[in-house]
């Protein structure tokens, strides 16, 4: 931006130009993880985005980056997936990059999530591992598409993951007393 002196309209000082205006901001829960989007208009020589979490709001740990658009007056949205949120208190924030090297923050977000029983890790699954953690101990089912019972154990508080390379493609259910979680298997 450029000012001009009210006293005297020949006197110009160049103040700098914003690296991009900022829309909007959100985060919600979704399928037990932490959905973020943002839009952006007027970017200016930015260089990309990091997602930043902290369970406290002070604390800020990095958790991914996402590259900018492009530089130009368009609007840009953007789409990041913190696939981990913890229990209870989640915060989030936004720091923008540019290319000569600064940096600024956006607004801090907070979420809540009272995390379910069960959640899986990498869905679909991909690898021939189904992959979940659990918050207390269960007994977790896996059932077919046509409700065949395929594994009937009991697990620990903790990751767990076991073989999947013998199943199908297709839909499957992992189920706990509290909870039923569609997976697919590619």
């Amino acid at each position: 931006y450029t000012s001009t002196a009210v006293n005297n309209p020949n006197i110009q000082s160049t103040l700098g130009v914003l690296p991009l205006t900022w829309l909007g901001f959100t985060v919600k829960e979704q399928q037990n993880q932490a959905l973020l989007e943002w839009t952006t208009i007027h970017e200016i020589n930015i260089a990309g985005f990091t997602v930043q979490h902290s369970m406290d709001g002070i604390q800020w740990t990095s958790i991914g980056s996402v590259n900018a658009a492009q530089n130009g007056n368009s609007e840009y949205r953007y789409r990041f997936t913190h696939t981990a949120p913890q229990k209870g208190n989640n915060y989030y924030r936004i720091e923008e990059k540019n290319e000569d090297g600064k940096s600024a923050f956006s607004k801090v977000l907070l979420l809540q999530i009272n995390n379910p029983l069960i959640r899986l890790l990498h869905h679909p699954v991909t690898n021939g591992q189904i992959s979940f953690v659990l918050n207390e101990s269960a007994t977790v089912r896996l059932y077919s598409a046509q409700g065949q019972l395929l594994l009937n154990c009991q697990f620990s508080a903790g990751s767990h993951s076991f073989d999947a390379t013998q199943l199908s493609k297709g839909i499957y259910f992992l189920h706990t007393d509290q909870r039923q979680l569609k997976i697919i298997i590619q």
